[in-house]
């Protein structure tokens, strides 16, 4: 679970260390007394919003800019407020969160889900957004060491999502393969972490082994 550990005393110290221009939170933010010492670092704090509500609780608690992660984003959602799997059926679309979220706080808005090309991006300008965070279109670049058979799945991924809540606590987009089970709870239970990362990651290692798109 290291690569999920929350941000604590021991990260703080890197940030401060390290001092980065930028310092992003997913999941909301940590508690004030690290928040001050990211800020005190010289950072600029943005962190990632998927409702109206929490684009407010973010910008009250002193957020620079807030990521506006809409029901199009691939991978976890960003869901702090509500109870996170009950929270993706009311979550709006990209298009339709940023300009609320640009219409309810005072700092810039960062759009995010969906976007993979200029005519997105465009969109979002239009919208109110002061700029856009490509996820999932960069795993096609030649840098990104995505197996090839899974680059073919993602891109023949269009209307086969799945939107599960069995994998971890947090929601996940992500193409539907028959490794994932179609986006269905294994023997209709929820599997938690760590299981769930071990299941998956021994999964993921035997697909890049047999080349499959699962």
């Amino acid at each position: 679970m290291a690569n999920r550990a929350p941000f604590d005393d021991a990260l703080c110290c890197v940030v401060e260390e390290v001092r980065p221009e930028l310092v992003s939170f997913h999941f909301g933010l940590p508690e004030a007394a690290l928040l001050a010492r990211v800020r005190a670092a010289g950072a600029t704090i943005v962190s990632s919003a998927s409702t109206v509500a929490e684009a407010r609780g973010l910008a009250e608690r002193g957020c620079d800019a807030i990521i506006a992660q809409g029901a199009n984003a691939g991978g976890h959602r960003a869901t702090f407020l509500a109870e996170p799997i009950a929270a993706v059926a009311h979550q709006p679309g990209t298009l339709s969160l940023v300009p609320q979220v640009v219409d309810a706080v005072d700092v810039p808005v960062i759009a995010t889900g969906g976007i993979a090309d200029a005519r997105g991006i465009a969109a979002a300008f239009a919208l109110g957004a002061a700029a856009v965070q490509i996820g999932t279109a960069f795993l096609f670049c030649p840098e990104a060491k995505v197996p090839a058979p899974q680059r073919a799945a993602l891109r023949a991924a269009h209307g086969g999502i799945g939107e599960p809540g069995s994998l971890e606590p947090s929601p996940i987009r992500f193409p539907r393969s028959a490794g994932l089970m179609d986006g269905h709870r294994p023997w209709g239970l929820p599997l938690l972490p760590p299981l769930s990362l071990s299941m998956h990651g021994g999964h993921r290692g035997g697909a890049h082994a047999r080349c499959s798109g699962n």
